[in-house]
């Protein structure tokens, strides 16, 4: 009985005391981890010209029209639908900074057509015969935009 004491009161002694190496061992290390260099590489870029800017926001502009013509059609998302409205609008804006003021005033006539559109569309449910009312008055636009604002057309309204 006397060595079963001892033995515990040893494994006792040892397990307060404590090899600091032993829990070390057992004890999970942190991860470190190297911040990697960031390299800039400055470049000078051209300013691209002022008619490739022009025409992506012609494009741009058709397009998204275009793609509400779609939702409204086919889809029926609203949340699409509004989207597609405020894109259209605001391409519009940016192409009106190109041209002088005779053509910024006709481009201006459909941009607030296109503003009646869009408080048409966030204002409630649509039924089927405003959407094809608004279809068509888009399809309008888009063969005025296509016919009148195209970059071929408006080489005496630049600025």
């Amino acid at each position: 009985m006397k060595k079963k004491d001892i033995l515990l009161l040893v494994f006792i002694a040892f397990i307060s005391c404590s090899c600091y190496s032993l829990r070390k061992k057992f004890v999970r290390k942190k991860k470190v981890t190297k911040k990697m260099p960031v390299y800039v590489d400055f470049k000078t870029y051209q300013e691209p010209k002022s008619q490739e800017i022009y025409e992506d926001y012609y494009l741009f502009t058709c397009g998204w029209l275009e793609e509400l013509i779609k939702s409204l059609n086919f889809t029926g998302n609203r949340k699409k639908q509004k989207q597609a409205i405020d894109e259209a609008l605001m391409n519009m804006e940016q192409m009106m900074v190109f041209l002088n003021q005779e053509k910024k005033e006709e481009l201006s006539l459909i941009y607030e057509e296109l503003l009646k559109i869009k408080e048409k569309i966030y204002s409630s449910f649509l039924n089927d015969i405003e959407k094809e009312l608004i279809v068509k008055k888009i399809e309008k636009i888009l063969r005025k935009l296509h016919s009148q604002f195209s970059w071929s057309k408006i080489a005496k309204w630049r600025k």
